[in-house]
């Protein structure tokens, strides 16, 4: 089981009504304000560590250290892990970073261990907003 450690959070606000824990987040637009990451030319900016239900609630972001995030998929350890569309979820993005001129998958750090679908895993973060292409 995974477990958080040296994290380094700031506090920004939900866009939105609804924001799951342990999701990957991008800028949303408005100052200070955070969304589910959605697509592949959204910026990365950290990790939601709880759960919101309200519009312009504060959310801590995690990004440095570790994280815990939602596994998409089934995720081995090592992988550098990026943000499935829409959800947020992780998913093993690249396996080297090869700058891309077009959008592509944008790295939010390595898996520090394996993890299942819908399971937690802890990814040491490195939010790398250049955009890659798989190798």
């Amino acid at each position: 089981m995974s477990q958080v450690r040296n994290q380094v959070v700031i506090t920004m606000k939900t866009l939105n009504g609804s924001m799951p824990a342990y999701r990957i987040l991008a800028p949303a637009g408005a100052n200070n304000t955070v969304k589910v990451w959605d697509t592949s030319t959204s910026l990365i900016i950290g990790v939601s560590t709880t759960e919101h239900s309200a519009t312009g609630e504060a959310v801590a972001v995690a990004i440095a250290g570790t994280a815990k995030i939602m596994a998409g998929e089934n995720i081995s350890v090592g992988s550098i892990i990026t943000a499935q569309t829409g959800t947020g979820k992780a998913v093993t993005g690249v396996k080297e970073f090869v700058q891309s001129t077009t959008s592509a998958p944008r790295a939010v750090g390595i898996a520090l261990e394996s993890a299942s679908t819908g399971a937690l895993v802890e990814v040491l973060l490195f939010p790398l907003n250049i955009a890659m292409t798989k190798v």
